[in-house]
């Protein structure tokens, strides 16, 4: 049983909905609920939570009265998180900023944390945070599906070189914060920007190509670009970001240039399957050497496709999660 926040959240699809069918195929039985917003129906969906064997809470840090219950209820409880839910997100502050952090979020992350039976990290960032209070932490990184995923060799080259991002209005602020280096880039070597998010978003200082979000159609808008970027900031909260984005673009064979933050450094497995870079003139340097060489775009994309499909496809981590919801039930059972 998956216990998620929102059914409009990218963690509750990605990490949840998106791994039921597979997990099926595996003899793992798995349902998805929605965590409602009034107390009572909340009480009255942990007392459901007696006739599953596993309860996976997504991603949701609860106050410390409704955990109790819903601990209470659950025979085997499971924490799965993506994100460093235990910092505040205060982008633009220096790292020793206590805006960074809150009390509230940490306290609850930690009881969270000591009261399950395992927790679930989306990388290695988040696990050093949960083996704080917890022995038993597993990695799950998320997971992008391949059936019917196009690839970039499946279109025709654009007129000029692609350079695309794919976000949301929380994550704007990111590719605002490199605008001056793609405006330098595209005076020297002309590429069109593309950007696939749920908001309107123009750059005043480079022709903007902006595409509305869709789920049905994003697979085929990124299989379009000829590079994708991911840029972050150096900081505690985006340290805890598990590269999905990255993990998008690598399925539809598209080199990237992002920052080197977090797990962005491990998916680009020493820059053979994208450049992970520290300065502003790396990101300027790396990004001008893709736009130059088409050869390297499909080496690097060819490279992206075959790590996605050895570690991060909904049927190479389905398999890793039905193994650990097996041991799960055979330890509760004992």
């Amino acid at each position: 049983m998956f216990i998620g926040r929102s059914s409009d959240l990218a963690s509750t699809r990605i990490r949840a909905a998106n791994l039921i069918e597979p997990l099926a195929r595996r003899g793992v039985h798995a349902e998805l609920y929605i965590l409602p917003k009034s107390l009572s129906a909340r009480l009255k969906l942990f007392q459901k939570c007696k006739t599953y064997d596993v309860v996976i809470l997504q991603k949701k840090l609860l106050s410390p009265i409704l955990f109790f219950f819903l601990r209470r209820a659950s025979r085997y409880l499971v924490y799965d998180f993506d994100d460093a839910v235990f910092f505040r997100d205060a982008f633009g502050s220096r790292i020793d900023d206590p805006e960074w952090f809150s009390k509230s979020r940490w306290r609850r992350f930690k009881t969270t944390a000591k009261a399950v039976d395992i927790v679930l990290a989306g990388n290695n960032y988040l696990e050093s945070y949960a083996q704080k209070y917890n022995n038993n932490v597993a990695i799950l990184p998320s997971s992008v599906p391949l059936n019917n995923i196009p690839t970039r060799d499946n279109f025709p080259d654009n007129p000029k070189p692609v350079v695309g991002w794919v976000g949301s209005r929380t994550t704007m602020k990111y590719i605002f914060s490199i605008e001056s280096i793609l405006a330098n880039v595209a005076s020297v070597y002309p590429f069109e920007l593309r950007i696939i998010s749920d908001t309107p978003c123009s750059i005043s200082s480079l022709p903007c190509h902006h595409i509305f979000w869709n789920l049905d159609r994003q697979d085929q808008e990124i299989a379009h670009f000829d590079i994708g970027i991911m840029p972050l900031s150096d900081d505690p909260w985006a340290k805890g970001k598990c590269a999905y984005k990255l993990l998008q673009c690598m399925a539809a064979e598209v080199p990237f240039v992002a920052s080197a933050v977090g797990m962005n450094v491990e998916v680009t497995c020493g820059n053979t399957t994208g450049f992970a870079v520290k300065s502003d003139r790396e990101f300027v340097n790396c990004l001008v050497k893709l736009l130059r060489d088409k050869a390297l775009r499909r080496r690097m994309g060819k490279a992206g496709r075959a790590l996605v499909e050895r570690f991060y496809t909904t049927e190479v981590i389905s398999e890793k999660l039905a193994q650990l919801i097996k041991i799960s039930v055979i330890s509760g059972s004992s």
